[in-house]
């Protein structure tokens, strides 16, 4: 090859290269409100394509993941409704499902034409914990995305809320107003937020950050005390993952009191919004744990991962047990904590290295996502009842993840109207 052609070739490809990098600044100033003639949705969706055709083709991803099923029934008595995310054709279908007969009953799409995700895979930006309200509309996110929408019974957007990057959990307080897990990066690291959005409007009421409310009340330690690093993003200190309001006033909490599980310390933070006030810490017999729950008047429960982050660190893992999650049930009257369940788990080896939720029916049935297995099961008089998949095949044999799957023992709409 002669001189003149590898110079045009090296040429080429600095201007390539300074290209693509011209259009990501482009994409990126397109996320921040920056408009570009109209464009700025074609220039995301385009930027995004080869992240896309990637998911299509490699098996490998993440999302998708191969289960024996040979250990899995059925055994529910009764019905019982869960409202899942699932990828199908370029786009996110939230179905509603009965988990008794695996019958659909009605499904909600989200279209990656009209909610872009920057430089974050549409096909990994799952909805986490939809949430069903009496007029069919349904509320839900883009997994760590500016996408916070609600869609009316036929997925019409009826607003969006694109303020921060939301992610992991959601919850309605008493007076219908919802929270939610927020995400920015401060001063080196990571920190999160929790948001008070009016489900009408889609407008934010309240916000405030973890790192301020543990300032405020003389807690610094916390925040620089100890490092957490997540191996995609960096210093993550808190890693809030759950936000859950209390519906009413106990001996223990005033209705309005929000519960937050900062997985990175271990620890569940009950917060007064009414008087910007951290009211007690909980740290327990639980590790890096998701999802906390009332369940009742003096007591709550929590998704135990079990786990730490020293993942690499076979001493470390055989310290303390890791070869099950489980339930935890913290006591607030005794301060003591119980583990409902716990032999199921760990004769099942039910683990989940991350994510993860429960959720107490009235009853007393207890339903469980094991995330990075895709799994779900149902306990119900210390028995395990339900163990398998969400209907969640995908069309190359392999199975989809569960994410996040909000579970109904009783729907807030009639199914046929």
């Amino acid at each position: 090859m002669s001189f003149q052609k590898v110079l045009l070739f090296i040429s080429k490809t600095i201007l390539f290269l300074a290209g693509l990098s011209f259009f990501g600044h482009l994409v990126k100033h397109t996320e921040q409100g920056d408009t570009w003639w109209g464009f700025e949705r074609t220039l995301r969706n385009l930027y995004n394509l080869p992240d896309e055709f990637r998911q299509l083709f490699y098996q490998e991803d993440e999302r998708l993941i191969e289960i024996d099923t040979l250990d899995h029934f059925n055994h529910l008595k009764s019905d019982l409704y869960y409202a899942n995310g699932i990828y199908m054709d370029g786009d996110w279908n939230i179905e509603l499902r009965n988990l008794k007969s695996g019958e659909l009953k009605k499904h909600w799409s989200i279209s990656q034409w009209d909610y872009n995700v920057g430089n974050r895979a549409f096909s990994h930006s799952e909805p986490l914990l939809p949430i069903l309200l009496p007029d069919k509309s349904i509320i839900c996110f883009l997994h760590e995305t500016p996408n916070l929408i609600r869609m009316d019974s036929n997925s019409n957007e009826l607003w969006k809320n694109d303020e921060t990057n939301f992610h992991h959990a959601m919850n309605l307080d008493s007076a219908g107003n919802l929270w939610v897990c927020g995400r920015n990066k401060m001063q080196g690291y990571w920190d999160n937020s929790i948001l008070k959005i009016n489900i009408n409007n889609g407008k934010t009421l309240f916000t405030k950050s973890i790192s301020d409310i543990l300032k405020e009340c003389k807690k610094e330690y916390l925040i620089y005390g100890v490092g957490n690093s997540d191996v995609n993003s960096g210093d993550d200190p808190f890693h809030l993952n759950d936000v859950e309001p209390a519906l009413k006033t106990t001996f223990f909490w005033n209705e309005g009191d929000l519960f937050l599980s900062l997985r990175h310390r271990s620890m569940i933070v009950q917060y007064r919004p009414s008087t910007d006030s951290v009211i007690r810490i909980i740290r327990g017999q639980f590790y890096n744990q998701h999802d906390v729950d009332f369940l009742n008047d003096s007591c709550i429960s929590i998704f135990n991962n079990n786990t730490t982050t020293f993942i690499e660190n076979n001493e470390v893992r055989k310290h303390i047990g890791l070869n099950s999650s489980n339930i935890c049930v913290y006591n607030l009257s005794t301060e003591k904590t119980e583990f409902p369940h716990k032999k199921i788990f760990v004769e099942g080896g039910l683990f989940t290295q991350s994510q993860g939720l429960h959720r107490f029916l009235s009853d007393g049935t207890l339903f469980f996502e094991i995330q990075n297995t895709g799994e779900v099961g149902v306990i119900s008089n210390d028995s395990l009842i339900y163990y398998g998949v969400l209907n969640n095949k995908s069309k190359n044999g392999l199975y989809e993840r569960t994410h996040w799957p909000r579970i109904y023992d009783s729907l807030p709409f009639q199914l046929n109207n």
